[in-house]
């Protein structure tokens, strides 16, 4: 008898105790937020690297000047949509545009008496973005994130260069001709463009904080705002 009420007293433990792991996992379920909109700011974008990639290489008729990092500009500005597939596996979407402008040079050419410094002209680039990203959840907690994903997608670019006319041997600068075929100078392409980002952290629970770390139309360190819903 004593056998029948040991088992009895069991097996009513063990129910009681699933239906507090399913009353929990409801729960769970219930509070799980599968909506997120991020806010955010890169700095070392893709757009950047393409504005001080050097004039030769870019515009490819004969210039020898090279761009030196933006000195003025927005950064890499975006906002990110995402949705929770599963607690580990999320589908994003990024818009993003970065506006950066900065002086184009040459070596360390000193000030002469027509005030020249180095200084061939400035360029200024404009670029907007819209790229997919799935996301891996590495590790989730109540109010902490750890994450990395990929982007793909497409780089509308334009890079607009006014150059200088007044100085000392502009064939050294502009090639053999010694002009530019415009001034101001405007190359405009659509790109692929992508993102790799290892590292994301995300501090906080519906309203938070983040940063990431990678390569890409975002940057190589981007930081910002982020809600859930």
């Amino acid at each position: 008898m004593k056998k029948y009420i040991f088992i009895f007293i069991t097996a009513l433990l063990a129910f009681q105790s699933s239906s507090k792991l399913d009353a929990q996992t409801i729960k769970e379920k219930s509070v799980f937020k599968k909506n997120e909109v991020q806010i955010g700011e890169g700095i070392l974008s893709l757009a950047q690297a393409g504005g001080w990639a050097g004039v030769g290489g870019v515009y490819g008729w004969g210039a020898t000047g090279y761009c030196s990092m933006p000195d003025d500009g927005t950064g890499a500005l975006f906002i990110t949509y995402k949705h929770y597939l599963t607690h580990k596996f999320a589908l994003g979407m990024t818009i993003g545009i970065d506006n950066e402008s900065g002086n184009i040079t040459y070596g360390n050419e000193r000030m002469t008496s027509n005030g020249y410094e180095g200084t061939i002209g400035r360029y200024r680039v404009h670029s907007f973005s819209l790229a997919i990203e799935p996301m891996l959840v590495y590790r989730r907690k109540a109010n902490f994130l750890f994450y990395g994903f990929i982007g793909v997608g497409i780089m509308s670019y334009e890079n607009k260069s006014t150059f200088k006319d007044n100085i000392i041997k502009p064939e050294r600068y502009y090639g053999p001709s010694g002009k530019v075929p415009s001034n101001p100078y405007t190359c405009r392409e659509i790109i692929a463009s992508g993102q790799v980002t290892p590292i994301g952290l995300r501090f906080g629970r519906k309203i938070a904080a983040f940063i990431e770390a990678g390569f890409g139309y975002k940057g190589l360190i981007s930081a910002g705002i982020t809600t859930k819903f």
